[in-house]
């Protein structure tokens, strides 16, 4: 059998033999655990990990097993078959040794990264590939403020939101739209514990940030309780004015902290912007989120100033507006 390495993940009662398939039944976890030792009997095969569907709780009858299958080697493998192994139809990625640790960067910010990134390591003998998989969930240092930025702006968009539906009345603050707004909330947060901490946020966010935020835990239990029990709709207003009275706690305490990269940048500017105007700007451009919301959080915590100039509307210029522009300083 092989030596398996859960890198610090919980047994789960549904492995065999330290392969853990608990998002698949019985009989394909088995028949995945079969396929990793047939695998593993080859000594060149130097690590194999599970990805996708089958790891992440998203499966299906019809989805397959995803496996990354690193092997010894200096050439480039561009293998991905399919076969059938007992109940499973399994799906290999390979990459050879020598191909695997020189793109391990290319593999960060390509196509292949978030496969990277989600992948379970089941089987490892090689440390160096170990290293490679270990680093690939952690942001560099240089990144992670931006990434905390990106996750701060769609936090206040997503709390926005849940806000309004609250404000709005009872029904809507005890629909399902609340709760699965409340779910955006959480996970905005967790998405911070994480890439504060330098990971890389999974496919379960909240899961993963749990354990490390005794509030965000707790937070997320009262979510689970209002979604499933029966009970539930009766119990959604609290839980939303919950998550809604935790995400403004963390954006009091950690408003200037998580903005700091569009602070320093206002800060440097020649002169005031228009938010459309720093938002295309390197490196805002790159960033996934809308940082508007987040921006009027800013003035009104006094950390922006807000002020106004002549601003061309026509081409005849026969209309001048009073542009909204932003400074720090």
């Amino acid at each position: 059998m092989p030596p398996y390495e859960l890198l610090g993940l919980p047994v789960d009662p549904c492995e065999k033999d330290g392969v853990s398939m608990s998002n698949q039944g019985n009989d394909t976890g088995v028949s995945v655990a079969a396929a990793v030792d047939r695998l593993w009997a080859d000594p060149n095969i130097l690590a194999v990990g599970v990805f996708g569907s089958a790891d992440a709780g998203g499966a299906d009858p019809e989805s397959d097993v995803d496996l990354l299958v690193v092997e010894q080697g200096e050439g480039e493998v561009w293998k991905s078959p399919y076969f059938r192994e007992g109940e499973a139809l399994v799906h290999l990625q390979y990459f050879s040794r020598a191909q695997f640790l020189k793109n391990a960067k290319l593999l960060r910010g390509g196509p292949y990264h978030h496969m990277l990134a989600s992948t379970r390591l089941l089987a490892l003998r090689d440390e160096d590939l170990g290293e490679v998989f270990r680093r690939v969930r952690e942001f560099p240092e240089a990144d992670r403020s931006l990434r905390i930025l990106e996750a701060a702006g769609n936090l206040c968009l997503d709390l926005r939101l849940l806000t309004k539906s609250f404000t709005a009345g009872p029904s809507l603050a005890s629909s399902h739209y609340a709760l699965v707004q409340s779910a955006k909330v959480l996970d905005g947060l967790a998405r911070i514990t994480l890439v504060s901490r330098g990971q890389i946020p999974g496919r379960a966010p909240l899961t993963e940030a749990a354990p490390l935020n005794p509030e965000l835990a707790e937070a997320a239990s009262g979510l689970v309780d209002a979604g499933a029990r029966a009970g539930g709709p009766a119990m959604a207003p609290t839980v939303v004015k919950a998550t809604i009275e935790l995400a403004e706690a963390c954006l009091h305490r950690h408003l200037a902290e998580w903005s700091e990269p569009l602070l320093t940048f206002l800060r440097r500017a020649d002169g005031p912007l228009p938010l459309g105007e720093f938002e295309e700007m390197d490196p805002f451009n790159k960033l996934k989120t809308d940082l508007e919301k987040l921006t009027f959080r800013l003035v009104r915590a006094g950390l922006v100033r807000e002020s106004v100039r002549p601003f061309t509307a026509t081409v005849s210029a026969a209309v001048l507006l009073n542009e909204v522009v932003y400074s720090v300083g």
